[in-house]
């Protein structure tokens, strides 16, 4: 019965096992798939695949299927293999919001994070509205995060041959390359979806698409972003943005972006930091069904 599982509060509590999923999952993710960035490094790239040492160009890149297989190959080994930079360290500023009912229940936190030693801590130091998505969404996200921080975990949500099967790539009009991928297991912490890679660098761009398995009975459908970028020579996550369609209660929202100050012990200017904390709600959601449900402040 709905009564037994909301209780006196029912339209709120009603909307938070989409939320609390949502953000759990979110968390996880981030575990697994930081292990798994690109390098800078195309011209190396291209040599182990026995190409030339030379930017990628959108001719190389033509053709039916999967294009050209020798890029596509090498594209695959950057993906799945190690970063020529690894990251070990850094602190950034977090700032997380979170939205359900239409925007009706809405709060935002923002926190010091800082990984370190092979350890995740953070420290928050502002935060508003919904006491609830607060205490249960945004801040299980970030203990989420520092509870996940295991060899188990990254693993699990990698981008590998053991949780993937990279299908088609193809080339967009920006220079980008998109990349299918496609679990082979139906988990929470696996997408079936694309990833966007930089037709110059070989970087990763995005990741985005659907989590492959439903986290609760509540939610219905389960989309994610992720945004990269290189900063201090080290490829690093700079947003996140995850919707959900949830039972009786609607779309869902949660995003998070992260404003560098140090890299590795090297600090971060402030132009080059990354997405700005107050700027992620206005990221629109990338889930094409419905319009965000992020107000602006």
């Amino acid at each position: 019965k709905v009564a037994d599982v909301t209780g006196t509060r029912r339209p709120s509590r009603l909307a938070l096992p989409g939320s609390i999923v949502l953000g759990t999952a979110a968390a996880l993710l981030l575990v697994g798939m930081a292990g798994s960035p690109l390098t800078a490094a195309a011209g190396s790239a291209l040599a182990a695949a026995g190409g030339p040492q030379a930017p990628v160009s959108t001719s190389q890149t033509t053709g039916p299927g999967n294009g050209d297989p020798v890029l596509r190959d090498a594209v695959v080994r950057r993906i799945t293999g190690p970063d020529d930079i690894p990251l070990v360290s850094y602190r950034a500023k977090r700032h997380l919001v979170a939205a359900t009912r239409g925007g009706a229940m809405r709060a935002t936190l923002d926190a010091y994070t800082e990984l370190k030693d092979g350890r995740f801590t953070y420290e928050i130091y502002a935060e508003s509205g919904s006491g609830l998505i607060r205490s249960k969404v945004l801040k299980t996200a970030l203990e989420t995060e520092q509870k996940a921080q295991t060899r188990e975990s990254r693993d699990e949500a990698a981008l590998s041959h053991a949780n993937y099967e990279f299908a088609a790539m193809s080339v967009e009009a920006d220079r980008q390359l998109r990349l299918q991928i496609r679990p082979r297991r139906r988990h929470v912490m696996l997408i079936d979806g694309s990833l966007a890679i930089d037709a110059g660098s070989l970087d990763l761009l995005t990741v985005e698409g659907e989590l492959s398995k439903r986290p609760s009975f509540w939610t219905r459908r389960v989309h994610i972003t992720r945004e990269y970028q290189r900063l201090a020579g080290v490829h690093v996550p700079v947003a996140m943005r995850s919707r959900a369609d949830v039972l009786m209660v609607g779309a869902s929202t949660f995003a998070m972006t992260w404003e560098y100050e140090s890299i590795n012990g090297r600090p971060v200017s402030a132009s080059a930091a990354g997405t700005p904390v107050e700027s992620v709600e206005t990221i629109p959601a990338s889930a094409p069904a419905e319009p965000a449900s992020l107000p602006g402040r």
